[in-house]
């Protein structure tokens, strides 16, 4: 009898789940993993401040695959992923005060994301540019955590 109540209760269990399932299917999000990659959805749609934010996560988790192809063209035609990795590791990363980070737009296609340094009083400024609609950073000297700000 207990065996026969404690079939019905999981029975009812699933069968409420699945409706809830179904009636309330979870919506698509923009970080939600890509298919098969394990890695969330391209970022690059999202403000410049945030795409910073996610290239230097990428350096400090040491996933210099996802943060190269956060670069520009420009920037993968000059640094090629080995140079880049390269210098990546020997720099390190600077200890950014991101919550006083600002974007200082140029034009429309151009953005400068500047972050200063915790206890110091210098700032680094992170170019990026737009292609294709997506907001890419730009390193073309420097290091990839402290890019030249001039560098374009």
């Amino acid at each position: 009898m207990k065996a026969a109540i404690a079939v019905v209760l999981v029975v009812i269990a699933v069968a409420v789940v699945a409706l809830a399932l179904y009636y309330f299917p979870a919506a698509p999000s923009p970080t939600r993993a890509k298919a098969g990659t394990g890695r969330p959805a391209p970022r690059f749609q999202s403000a410049p401040t945030e795409v910073v934010a996610a290239y230097l996560q990428d350096l400090e988790s040491k996933d210099y695959r996802h943060a190269y192809d956060t670069l520009s063209a420009a920037s993968r035609r000059v640094h090629p992923y080995d140079d880049f990795v390269s210098r990546a590791e020997k720099a390190g990363l600077p200890d950014y005060d991101s919550a006083k980070a600002r974007e200082e737009p140029e034009s429309a296609n151009v953005v400068t994301v500047v972050l200063p340094l915790r206890e110091d009083p210098a700032t680094a400024g992170f170019h990026l540019v737009k292609e294709e609609g997506a907001w890419k950073v730009v390193f073309i000297g420097g290091v990839p955590a402290f890019p030249y700000a001039e560098a374009r």
